[in-house]
């Protein structure tokens, strides 16, 4: 089996891309597939949106590879891509969500500790959180990202970040509570 490579810079990409866009696209995802696929599924936790999210992000890169300017590293270029993808899906996932409560509301009787209940009301409260803060509380507790980090992905300013933090924080406690209690 051909191993992947690592250490292929941006450069090199941009030029096989420029040569021929397939053999360009292949050396992309031989270096940034698999952490495009882990920062996706850390968003959406569901691996057929992952999945969709992931083809999508990688056409959308495929097509406009060529306008890519290079003000910042081509990973970061396309973390953003993949980042953008994944809150339409879940700005699409939101909107479907009301279904889940009824079945959540008839675990509730339950007198034992269930565990699977408990997750399901914590991803629940996740999900019911405005995409901004979603994307951060996910990225810095599932991802284990810095602030930095995130702030460099989106765009964002690092004190605008944190506070979008502690806000997903208090609403995730506070759903919590409400269906526990």
């Amino acid at each position: 089996m051909m191993q992947k490579k690592k250490n292929i810079s941006d450069l090199e990409i941009l030029e096989a891309f420029k040569g021929n866009p397939e053999a360009g696209m292949k050396l992309f995802l031989d270096k940034f597939e698999r952490p495009l696929f882990v920062h996706l599924r850390s968003i959406l936790r569901v691996d057929e949106d992952t999945e969709d999210a992931y083809q999508n992000t990688c056409v959308k890169i495929y097509l406009h590879l060529d306008r890519y300017k290079g003000k910042s590293s081509l990973y970061t270029w396309a973390y953003r891509i993949a980042t953008n993808e994944a809150l339409g899906l879940l700005r699409k996932r939101k909107n479907t969500l009301s279904e889940s409560d009824s079945v959540l509301k008839s675990h509730k009787a339950a007198s034992s500790v269930d565990y699977d209940f408990l997750l399901n009301v914590f991803h629940e409260a996740i999900d019911q959180l405005p995409s901004r803060q979603q994307l951060v509380f996910q990225m810095r507790y599932y991802g284990n990202y810095s602030y930095a980090d995130i702030a460099r992905f989106t765009e964002r300013s690092v004190g605008g970040l944190k506070a979008n933090y502690h806000h997903a924080k208090k609403k995730i406690e506070e759903h919590i509570k409400s269906k526990t209690l």
